[in-house]
């Protein structure tokens, strides 16, 4: 870049904030004492604990602020500047060493301008003191804006370590399920091994019940874990939406298993249990239903969102939905293996649901219909135990 000329120079320097309360002579008189330099990327305009006093003022390109860690070899971006901005004006008010390093991050073309050399001259002395107002004006306003940011870092922080409290406790919550539902599913198989599947409704509800407690105390609102009606109706008519495909998919699924795997050869498409034994399937169903807004809870709403909020990663949301859903696959281990992976499967598209929607209540009412579905009118329940 060429250097620009005496008149636009002057130009410059009059639109330039710190030279704002200068007359047109008194800009004038400074010219003489500047000096323009171009830096190229990489290279310092100034270095940390150098002692001179000199202002650069940026008419083109950026520079980045550098701070050394004195107990490292490192150093750290504090900052990035640009045109009309101007770096150097903490020497010059201190009179100590610098304390900070400036380093070019594209070429850069600036103004030198010597304090020193203005205070030194008798008749540039008002001048110098001018300078020095806007100066301590402008670094006024850099520390009202730091500590704004500062302000924010440390709510970001406060967020993260909240964040990561909240988890330890989930964890901490999780083990204690998880042992809890394995030993009482245990003991149940053991002292009262024909007691019906339904009794595991007994075993979800007290999780339940700490879930509810754990949110009540985490100090997040409802609508944090998805507990809001907003859009509700709207909510409900996408997930029927979604939830159709799932079904026609479920019912085609089962029917090419049926044909082709020859231990499910002759197994009837839909379920004898919802043909014959109405009373039997309205008394399940009645048991059932219950539960599908509290495994969504404890799945969705609190694990789901634990987690997502947990993860730092680009892609935490999959991770959070993989991660919840492997937990909600565990508790179906006890009906078997495939039972389990179906209900993995089903998971990751209410979990899916759920980050979209941003509430638990179109996830609810998918849960409840591909169940009734699949295990009540369908017959999954018959096919997942009899597979290889």
């Amino acid at each position: 870049m060429k250097p620009i000329t005496p008149d636009a120079l002057f130009l410059f320097l009059k639109k330039n904030e710190l030279f704002s309360n200068l007359s047109d002579a008194e800009i004038a008189a400074i010219l003489p004492l500047t000096e323009q330099q171009t830096f190229q990327p990489g290279q310092y305009l100034l270095r940390e604990g150098e002692k001179e006093e000199t202002l650069y003022l940026i008419i083109k390109g950026q520079v980045e602020i550098i701070k050394a860690e004195s107990q490292r070899e490192e150093s750290h971006i504090l900052g990035l500047l640009g045109p009309n901005e101007w770096v150097g004006e903490m020497a010059s008010l201190e009179h100590l060493p610098r304390s900070a390093s400036i380093r070019a991050a594209k070429k850069t073309t600036v103004v030198a301008l010597s304090l020193d050399q203005i205070k030194s001259l008798p008749e540039h002395r008002p001048l110098h003191f001018k300078i020095l107002f806007q100066l301590i004006k402008r670094i006024s306003q850099r520390f009202r804006k730091a500590n704004l940011d500062l302000i924010q870092h440390l709510k970001e922080k406060l967020k993260i370590i909240r964040s990561h409290t909240h988890v330890t406790q989930t964890i901490i919550d999780l083990i204690i399920f998880i042992a809890l539902f394995f030993n009482i599913e245990k003991i149940v198989n053991s002292y009262w091994p024909r007691l019906p599947h339904t009794y595991s409704p007994a075993i979800i509800f007290p999780i339940a019940i700490c879930t509810v407690w754990v949110i009540a105390i985490s100090g997040y609102p409802l609508k944090y874990y998805g507990l809001i009606w907003k859009k509700g109706w709207r909510m409900v008519g996408q997930s029927l939406a979604l939830s159709t495909p799932v079904l026609a998919f479920a019912l085609i699924s089962e029917w090419l298993l049926i044909r082709f795997v020859p231990a499910l050869q002759g197994q009837s498409l839909f379920s004898p249990f919802s043909l014959t034994d109405y009373k039997g399937w309205a008394l399940d169903l009645a048991i059932y239903l219950p539960l599908v807004p509290v495994q969504e809870l404890i799945v969705r709403g609190f694990l789901q969102t634990t987690f997502t909020h947990f993860f730092l990663s680009k892609h935490r949301v999959i991770w959070a939905i993989l991660t919840s859903n492997l937990i909600f696959e565990l508790f179906h281990t006890v009906k078997g293996l495939w039972f389990a992976f179906f209900a993995f499967v089903l998971g990751v598209f209410w979990g899916y649901l759920f980050n979209a929607q941003k509430t638990l209540v179109g996830v609810c009412v998918s849960h409840a219909i591909i169940a009734i579905w699949c295990f009540y009118v369908l017959n999954y329940l018959k096919i997942l135990e009899l597979i290889p």
